[in-house]
């Protein structure tokens, strides 16, 4: 939306979609094909094991923290620490009562040491990121939409789609993308050295892309 520029903030995926794909065509002759299902926006993970007692969602997560207080111990990174629509924001949007005390601030990549360790409950991550396929973890659903929409899509110049409209079906494959999908791909580069070209390509050819 700022791009577009406008100020406010729209979380529902489909209606954000619907209001970029409208006005960037009408402003800047920008088609927006059919969006894929990968949102790397910021998300708060827990281990698997961990859901027995917390559960799946953030207001799951925030019902767990105000029946055990001060007991829950999170590890963020130092900007969704700071940001005025950052950690505490979240947890107020979902009623959470949160004491500073329990809230470790570190760099992005510490914190899936940290809780590999038991050091920290909860962590901040970027929910496409491949640590958690290395970790194991499982990412708590936003049920309330806090958090902005960082959604994947393919946009193609009106003109350039007008003159080779076989494009929109052969890019289609692209929508298919989700989070877990973009994990593996990022685990492959990020945890297992590959390089990033090697993996792109290999996924376009299972895609039948190329």
């Amino acid at each position: 939306m700022l791009y577009l520029k406008h100020d406010s903030v729209l979380t529902d995926p489909e209606e954000l979609y619907e209001k970029v794909k409208e006005e960037d065509l009408e402003k800047n002759g920008i088609v927006w094909l059919k969006p894929s299902e990968v949102n790397n926006t910021y998300a708060m993970a827990i281990t698997k094991d961990a859901t027995k007692t917390i559960g799946t969602t953030l207001s799951d997560l925030a019902e767990y923290v105000n029946s055990n207080p001060k007991k829950v111990v999170f590890g963020i990174n130092q900007e969704f620490y700071e940001r005025a629509d950052g950690f505490f924001a979240m947890a107020e949007h979902y009623g959470m009562k949160v004491d500073k005390k329990q809230v470790r601030s570190m760099d992005t990549g510490l914190t899936f040491e940290a809780m590999e360790r038991g050091q920290v409950d909860v962590t901040m991550v970027f929910a496409t990121d491949g640590k958690i396929k290395k970790f194991d973890l499982h990412v708590l659903e936003d049920d309330k939409q806090f958090f902005p929409v960082y959604s994947l899509a393919v946009c193609i110049r009106k003109d350039v789609l007008d003159k080779h409209p076989d494009l929109e079906e052969v890019l289609a494959p692209i929508s298919d993308l989700t989070d877990e999908i973009m994990q593996e791909l990022n685990y492959r580069v990020d945890v297992q050295g590959l390089p990033e070209e090697m993996v792109a390509e290999e996924y376009l050819k299972e895609k039948g892309l190329i």
